[in-house]
C-alpha cells in the first residue's frame, strides 16, 4: 500500500502532463492546417471571381477531396467559411462535409486510470479547445499574420492552473522549500494543454488527490522519500530538458520565468544538476565547452559560475566530478589552463575536494604508466604541474616530482629519455613558478637535464630522418624541446601562447589550502618495458616561404612553435576517428588569428603521416583528413597542400624510401578525389632520369597507384605524351595457351572440366603423373606432372580473370585441388607464383591480390613467397613497390598468425586455471562431505570447434565447458549443492565429464598452441635471417664491385637497395628486435660483413636500447 499510492500519485501528475500535451498536439495540427486553407483560399480567389465575403477552399479543382493526413483528418472534403474583417480574419467557422465520421474524443484519465474521478473533465472539452481565445499579433484569429515563434510563446493560463494544482497537491506531503522549486521544475516541464476562457473559474483539486495524498504522503515525511521524490522530478525535468519543441509547442517564456523564480533562491536549496543516476554527459558538457558559447561574457566569468554550480553539488558527485575532470586533462589538454583553474576554486572552497582530486589523479598516473599510455601520462603530468600555478599543489612538491624523474634517468635509453621528456614537457606551463620560488633548485635540476642530453649518442637519428640530405633541418625531439627550453629560460620564462586563467583568480586563490604531490612508485616505473621510440622533429616551411599576409611563423627554436604543434598533435590524436570533427577542431584552433594556421595544420599532419618507424594512426586517416580540410577551407586549404607536394617533391631525391611510399600512397588519393588535376608538365624531366632515381620512381608509382583508382583510358588522356615510358600498359592477363602451344589439347581439356564444374577428383586423376617410377608406385602415392599443373593453373586464371571475385570464387571451388598439390611441396608453389607471374605481369594489383588471398588460404606458405621475391626471375621487378607490397603481406600473415595463437595460449591457460580453481573447490567440499555423486560438470554433445587447427584438435570445446563450469562454479560456491538437478541430468542421459580429463585436455591443448608458436616463430626467425642475408650479399656485392672500379658507392642503386633494407627494419621493427639478438649473432657480428651494412643494424638497435 506504501510503493503503491506513491505511484499513484505520480502516475496520476505524468498523465496529467501527457494528456495537456496530446491535446496542444492536436491543437497544433489543426491550427497548422487552418494556416495552409488560408492560403489555398488567397490561390483561389485570383482563380474564381466570387464574392468577397465568403470563400471556399480545400476542394481541389477536379473535385477531389483535399487530402490531409493526421490524427484528425482523414480523406475528407472541407470546407471553411471565412469572413473578412480590416484586421485579417477576424473569426472562422469550421464545417465538415466529410461522409467520414469526426474524430474520437481524446481518452479521459478516468479511462486510463480505474476507479479515479475523472480528471479530463476539468479541461475544456476539444471543441471548445478549438473555438478558444487564441491571441495573436492582430487580436483577432489564429489566421492572423504571426510567426512561429510568437505563436510558441503565447501566454496559456492553463498552464498556471496546473502548476497551481500540481504544487497543492505536493504541499501535502513536502514541507521542505527544496520541494516546491522541485515541482514547480516539473510543472514548468508539463506541456500546456489547450487554453480556456479567462472567464472559466480554476477548477478544483480532484477530490482523489485530495483523499490519497492526506494519507498516503504522511507517510513520505522522512528525508530518504523526499530525496527519491525529488530524484525523480529532476530525473524527468532533465530528461525533457533537451526535447527539442519547434514544431510542436514551447513554453520557453514561462520556462525562463521558472528559472529566474528558481536562481532566487538559496544556493544550498537548489539542484542545478539532474539527481540520481549517471550526470556525466551534462558535466562533460558543462566543463568541456566552459570557454565556448559565451554570449558575449568571459573565460572567467563562466569558470566562476561553473565553479559554484560544482560546489553546490560536491557532496553527491564528488567522485563523477573528479573523474570528468580527469577525462578533460587527458583528452582536452589544448585547455589545460582551464580546467586547472577550475580545479583551483574548488579547492579553494572544499580542501577535502582537492585532495580527493590528486589521489585520484596519481593513481590513474600509476595506471597510466602501467598500461604504457604515455601520450596521456605526459599530459597528465603537465596538468599535474599546472596545478601549482592554480595554488592546489606546493610548488617545493612538484619540484620533488620532477626530480624523481631525472633520478630515474640514467644511462641513455629509451626509458631516461621518456622521462626527461617528461620533465622539459611541463616547464612551458610551471617553469616561470620553480624558477621564482626556488631558483637554485630549479637551475640545478636545468643542469641536470644538459649533462644527460650532452652524453647522447643518438645513433637513431639517422635511422628516423625522413631526408637524408643534412641541409633540411631535422633535429633529434629532446635536443629540440631542449634548445626551445633554452631559449625560454633565456627570456626570463616568458612566453605568448598560454592562456593563464588562474591569473584572474589571484585574490581568490591567494588564501586555498595547498596539497603536496607524492612521488611515483619506483617499483611502478622499474615495471615499464617499451618505452616510446625517439622520434625526429618534421619541418617543412620555412619563414621565408609563406606569403606576407599570413601572421609570422614562429622561429624552429621559439617555445611557441613547440606549444603550436603540440597542442596540434594533441587535437588530431583525440578526434582521429571521425575526420569531420578533427578538421572541425583543426579550423577552430582558439590561437588561428595568431599563427599561420593553415600552414601549421599541414606541417603537422604531414609530421605524423612521415613519422618513422610508424605513424601514429591509419595512413589513409591523413589523406581523407587533408581532403576534409580542403572543403571547409576552399579558398586557402588547397593552395597550401599544393604548395606542401610541391616541396615534397623537390625533396623527394633524398626522402628515405618508407616516406617515399607514404607519399605515393596519400598523393595518388587525394588526386583521386580531385579529378586527377595536376600540373604534370612540370614533373616531365623526371622521366629523363635513371630508373632507380627517387624521383622517377615517385612518379612511376603515382601512375600505379592512379591506374588501380582509376581505368587505363582515363590515364593516358590525362597525362602528357611524355610520360609514356612510365605508363604502364593495360592491365590485362597473358594466355599463351593457343592452338599453336604444344600444351593446347591439355589446356582444352581442363577448360572443359572447368566449366562443367567437374569435381577435384576429375582435375586430380589428370594431373598425375603417368610416368612415375617402381619406387613410387609401390609406395601407392601419386605423382603430379608439374607442367600439367602449370596449364591447369594457367586455364583457371583466364577463365576467372573477369574480376577479383571471379577469381576468389576459383580458388574457393578449387580449393581442395591447390592444397592437396602444394602442401608441402615448395615446387609446385614455385609453379603458382611463376604462372602468377605469367598471367597477371601486367596488372600488379591482381598479382598483389592474389598472392595475399592464396597465403590466406594456405595455398601458398609465406617463406616461399620470401625466397621468390628475391629470386633470379624477379631481378626485373625488384624495384618495384607492389613486389615489396607482396613480401609485407607474407610477413604480416605469419605476425597475425603467431598473435592469434598467443591469444588462444591466454585464454587456454585463464581457462586451465579457472577448470583448476574448480577441481580445489571439488576437493574441498568433498573433505567437508558436501559433494553429492555425480556433482562433476557437464559436457553438452555436439560441441563445436571455433579455431582452425591443421593438426585436426578441437579447440571450441574450451569455450563451451567455460561457460559450463562458470555455473557449475556459481553452484559449487554455494552452501546447498542442486543435488536433484544433477540427478535429473544424469537421467535425461547427459553426458558427464570428469574435471580431471578436462584438465588434462586443457594442459594438452595448451601443449600443442606452445608448440604451434614455436614454429611460427621459427618460420618467422628463418624468413627475416633471409631476408637480412640477401640484402648484405646485394650490398656487399655492390660495395666490392665500387671498390674494384673506384667509383662512387652513393649511387641510386645503393640509396634504393639500402632504403628497402632499412624499410624491412622499420615496417616490421617488433618482430626484427624480437629476433635482434639471433640477427647479430648470426649474422651482422660476422667479419664479412662491412661497416656501412653493419651501420643500418646498429641504427635499428638503438631505436630500443
Amino acid at each position: 500500500m506504501y510503493n503503491q499510492s506513491y505511484l499513484e500519485i505520480i502516475y496520476a501528475i505524468i498523465v496529467l502532463g501527457l494528456t495537456s500535451q496530446l491535446k496542444i498536439y492536436l491543437l497544433g495540427r489543426h491550427e497548422s492546417w487552418k494556416q495552409r486553407t488560408e492560403k489555398r483560399a488567397k490561390e483561389r480567389e485570383a482563380e474564381e471571381a466570387e464574392e468577397d465575403s465568403e470563400k471556399y477552399i480545400g476542394v481541389t479543382k477536379g473535385g477531389q477531396p483535399f487530402k490531409r493526413s493526421g490524427p484528425m483528418l482523414g480523406f475528407r472534403d472541407i470546407k471553411i467559411k471565412i469572413t473578412p474583417s480590416q484586421s485579417g480574419f477576424s473569426s472562422s467557422t469550421i464545417s465538415s462535409t466529410s461522409t467520414l465520421p469526426p474524430p474520437p474524443p481524446l481518452p479521459s484519465i478516468q479511462k486510463l486510470l480505474p476507479n479515479i474521478t475523472d480528471i479530463g473533465s476539468t479541461f475544456p472539452s476539444s471543441s471548445e479547445s478549438y473555438m478558444g481565445g487564441f491571441t495573436s499579433k492582430s487580436s483577432s484569429s489564429i489566421f492572423s499574420d504571426t510567426t512561429t515563434a510568437q505563436k510558441s510563446n503565447l501566454h496559456i493560463p492553463i498552464q498556471e492552473f496546473q502548476q497551481q494544482q500540481i504544487l497543492q497537491i505536493t504541499s501535502l506531503f513536502m514541507d521542505k522549500p527544496s520541494t516546491t522549486s522541485s515541482v514547480t521544475s516539473l510543472a514548468s516541464m508539463l506541456v500546456p494543454p489547450p487554453p480556456i476562457p479567462p472567464s472559466l473559474p480554476p477548477a478544483p483539486i480532484p477530490p482523489f488527490l485530495l483523499d490519497k495524498t492526506k494519507k498516503t504522503f504522511e507517510q513520505f515525511s522522512s528525508s530518504s522519500h523526499s530525496e527519491s521524490f525529488l530524484t525523480f522530478i529532476m530525473d524527468v525535468d532533465s530528461m525533457h530538458s533537451d526535447l527539442p519543441t519547434e514544431g510542436h509547442f514551447s513554453v520557453s517564456s514561462k520556462r525562463r520565468n521558472l528559472d529566474e523564480e528558481m536562481e532566487d533562491c538559496d544556493n544550498s536549496k537548489k539542484r542545478r544538476l539532474p539527481a540520481g543516476g549517471d550526470i556525466g554527459p551534462k558535466l562533460v558538457n558543462m566543463i568541456k565547452r566552459l570557454d565556448q558559447d559565451l554570449n558575449g561574457g568571459t573565460v572567467e566569468t563562466a569558470l566562476e559560475d561553473l565553479a559554484s554550480v560544482l560546489e553546490s553539488n560536491l557532496d553527491p558527485y564528488e567522485g563523477q566530478i573528479i573523474h570528468i575532470l580527469y577525462e578533460c586533462a587527458a583528452y582536452l589538454p589544448e585547455k589545460i589552463t582551464v580546467f586547472s583553474t577550475l580545479v583551483g576554486l574548488l579547492n579553494a572552497r572544499s580542501e577535502a575536494f582537492g585532495k580527493a582530486l590528486i589521489s585520484k589523479f596519481l593513481k590513474e598516473l600509476h595506471n597510466l604508466f602501467v598500461k604504457e599510455e604515455y601520450e596521456i601520462f605526459i599530459r597528465l603530468v603537465a596538468f599535474l604541474c599546472d596545478l601549482g600555478n592554480s595554488r592546489v599543489l606546493t610548488l617545493s612538491s612538484i619540484l620533488d616530482f620532477l626530480e624523481d624523474f631525472i633520478d630515474n634517468a640514467g644511462e641513455e635509453s629509451s626509458k631516461s629519455d621518456f622521462f626527461v621528456y617528461s620533465v622539459l614537457h611541463s616547464l612551458p606551463w610551471i617553469g616561470t613558478a620553480l624558477n621564482e620560488d626556488s631558483p637554485e633548485r630549479f637551475d640545478l635540476l636545468l643542469k641536470r637535464i644538459d649533462l644527460y642530453i650532452g652524453k647522447r649518442k643518438k645513433l637513431h637519428t639517422s635511422m628516423l630522418q625522413v631526408w637524408s640530405d643534412q641541409k633540411v633541418l631535422q633535429t633529434d625531439y629532446l635536443d629540440s624541446l631542449w634548445m626551445q627550453i633554452q631559449k625560454f629560460s633565456a627570456s626570463n620564462w616568458l612566453e605568448k601562447h598560454i592562456l593563464r586563467v588562474y591569473v584572474s583568480f589571484n585574490n581568490s586563490l591567494k588564501d586555498a589550502i595547498q596539497h603536496d604531490l607524492p612521488c611515483m612508485d619506483n617499483s611502478i616505473i622499474t615495471a615499464g618495458k617499451n618505452y616510446p621510440l625517439p622520434r625526429v622533429v618534421f619541418r617543412l616551411f620555412s619563414v621565408s616561404e609563406l606569403p606576407e599576409d599570413e601572421p609570422p611563423l614562429s622561429s624552429d627554436d621559439s617555445i611557441e612553435r613547440f606549444l603550436v604543434e603540440e597542442d596540434l598533435n594533441w587535437i588530431i590524436d583525440n578526434n582521429y576517428t571521425d575526420r569531420k570533427s578533427c578538421a572541425d577542431a583543426l579550423l577552430g584552433y582558439y590561437r588561428k588569428e595568431a599563427i599561420p594556421l593553415n600552414y601549421m595544420i599541414t606541417e603537422v599532419i604531414f609530421s605524423q603521416l612521415f613519422r618513422l618507424p610508424k605513424s601514429p594512426h591509419c595512413e589513409i586517416f591523413y589523406g581523407s583528413l587533408l581532403i576534409e580540410l580542403c572543403r571547409s577551407q576552399s579558398n586557402s586549404m588547397p593552395q597550401v597542400l599544393a604548395m606542401a607536394a610541391e616541396l615534397l617533391f623537390q625533396r623527394v631525391d633524398s626522402m628515405q624510401i618508407t616516406c617515399i611510399d607514404r607519399f605515393v600512397d596519400w598523393f595518388s588519393f587525394h588526386l583521386s578525389n580531385f579529378e586527377y588535376r595536376w600540373s604534370w608538365n612540370d614533373w616531365v624531366e623526371c622521366i629523363e632520369f635513371d630508373s632507380l632515381h627517387p624521383k622517377r620512381i615517385f612518379v612511376r608509382e603515382v601512375i600505379d597507384r592512379c591506374l588501380r583508382l582509376s581505368y587505363h583510358k582515363k590515364l593516358v588522356e590525362l597525362l602528357p605524351g611524355e610520360f609514356g615510358p612510365v605508363i604502364p600498359d593495360e592491365p590485362v592477363i597473358s594466355y599463351v595457351l593457343d592452338d599453336g602451344h604444344p600444351a593446347f589439347s591439355k589446356a582444352e581439356q581442363f577448360k572443359e572440366l572447368i566449366t562443367q564444374r567437374a569435381k577435384d577428383d576429375e582435375i586430380l586423376a589428370l594431373l598425375i603423373e603417368n610416368n612415375a617410377n617402381e619406387d613410387e608406385q609401390m609406395e601407392d602415392k601419386n605423382v603430379y606432372s608439374e607442367d600439367s599443373f602449370s596449364v591447369f593453373f594457367a586455364v583457371l586464371l583466364k577463365l576467372a580473370s573477369k574480376t577479383l571475385t571471379h577469381s576468389f570464387a576459383a580458388l574457393t571451388r578449387y580449393h581442395t585441388t591447390l592444397t592437396t598439390l602444394t602442401i608441402n611441396n615448395e615446387a609446385m608453389q614455385s609453379i603458382i607464383l611463376r604462372t602468377l607471374y605469367d598471367s597477371w605481369s601486367l596488372n600488379k594489383q591482381m598479382m598483389t591480390v592474389l598472392v595475399d588471398k592464396m597465403i590466406k588460404m594456405n595455398i601458398l606458405e609465406p617463406a616461399i613467397v620470401q625466397a621468390w621475391v628475391f629470386s633470379e626471375e624477379m631481378k626485373i621487378e625488384f624495384k618495384r613497390t607492389w613486389v615489396w607490397d607482396v613480401l609485407t603481406a607474407a610477413i604480416i600473415h605469419l605476425d597475425r598468425r603467431r598473435n592469434k595463437l598467443s591469444r588462444d595460449l591466454n585464454y587456454s591457460c585463464g581457462y586451465l586455471k579457472r577448470l583448476e580453481a574448480c577441481n580445489s573447490e571439488r576437493e574441498q567440499q568433498k573433505r567437508n562431505g558436501n559433494l553429492a555423486e555425480g556433482g562433476n560438470n557437464e559436457r553438452e554433445e555436439g560441441e563445436t570447434t571455433t579455431e582452425e587447427n591443421t593438426n585436426g584438435v578441437e579447440c571450441g570445446r574450451a569455450k563451451e565447458v567455460s561457460s559450463e563450469l562458470n555455473s557449475g562454479d556459481d553452484a559449487m560456491n554455494s552452501t546447498n549443492i542442486n543435488n536433484e538437478q544433477n540427478k535429473k541430468r544424469r537421467e535425461e542421459g547427459v553426458d558427464l565429464l570428469d574435471l580431471d580429463e578436462l584438465i588434462f585436455q586443457a594442459k594438452d591443448k595448451i601443449d600443442l598452441i606452445k608448440n604451434d608458436i614455436e614454429q611460427v616463430d621459427e618460420v618467422l626467425r628463418s624468413v627475416f635471417l633471409n631476408i637480412c642475408h640477401k640484402f648484405t650479399l646485394i650490398l656487399t656485392e655492390h660495395l666490392l664491385n665500387c671498390e674494384t672500379d673506384g667509383t662512387d658507392v652513393e649511387t641510386n642503386f645503393y640509396n634504393y637497395v639500402s632504403g628497402r633494407f632499412k624499410y624491412i627494419f622499420l615496417k616490421h621493427d617488433a618482430n626484427m628486435w624480437k629476433f635482434s639478438n639471433d640477427l647479430e649473432q648470426e649474422l651482422f657480428s660476422s667479419p664479412t660483413i662491412g661497416p656501412r651494412i653493419r651501420q643500418i643494424f646498429e641504427q635499428f638497435v638503438a631505436l630500443r636500447r
